[in-house]
């Protein structure tokens, strides 16, 4: 990781739930590291706009607004640029 200058991996954005989904996924679906990553990386997406989907349901009773609400955070500029700049490991902090 970070190969010619190196770095702690002390305080990495790495989870044990994250490590246990892609083991899962690995073991009984996919047994291909690339396609789990990028599994964790759409389901990221996916969850983060589902739940915020539920969060503003919940607040409003009002199922367009969520879905308004929960579009604009599933693509919110933070999130994409993060994954577009190759931060993919700290994806989960906006989540």
């Amino acid at each position: 990781m970070f190969y010619p200058v190196g770095t702690s991996l002390l305080f990495t954005s790495y989870t044990l739930a994250n490590d246990v989904l892609a083991m899962v996924i690995y073991i009984f679906f996919v047994p291909n590291l690339i396609v789990v990553s990028n599994c964790l990386f759409l389901l990221a997406y996916t969850m983060s706009g589902y739940c915020t989907f539920l969060l503003v349901d919940y607040l409003t009773h009002n199922r367009l607004a969520a879905l308004l609400g929960s579009t604009i955070f599933a693509f919110c500029p933070p999130l994409s640029l993060a994954s577009a700049g190759g931060m993919c490991d700290n994806i989960h902090f906006a989540v």
